[in-house]
């Protein structure tokens, strides 16, 4: 479901549901698929990302450089963390699949 929602890249990122990075900074983003995207296009800075759907506060996105250190959320919150793959490591490759499923 995720694959289908944000594109065959997202593939590349490891899932961990109900979880939250314990060090994270807060990010501007409307939803989780514009989360995500702002995560690749930081490139080695964010390592990881954290979305709480529904949060009421506004912040519902949050970056981390990497995340070492994982906490249990009872929020629904769920953490996606990049992989080490070619793909995650070669930032022109994963604008060029932004790119071509817009």
């Amino acid at each position: 479901m995720i694959s289908t929602m944000f594109g065959p890249h997202l593939r590349e990122l490891e899932f961990h549901p109900s979880s939250f990075c314990k060090e994270k900074t807060p990010v501007a983003a409307e939803n989780m698929k514009q989360c995500a995207e702002l995560c690749q296009a930081a490139g080695t800075e964010c390592g990881a990302f954290t979305y709480v759907p529904g949060e009421a506060s506004g912040s519902s996105c949050f970056h981390s450089k990497r995340c070492e250190s994982m906490g249990e959320s009872d929020e629904g919150a769920m953490v996606f963390v990049k992989t080490a793959s070619g793909q995650e490591e070669d930032p022109a490759i994963m604008e060029d699949h932004t790119a071509e499923e817009r």
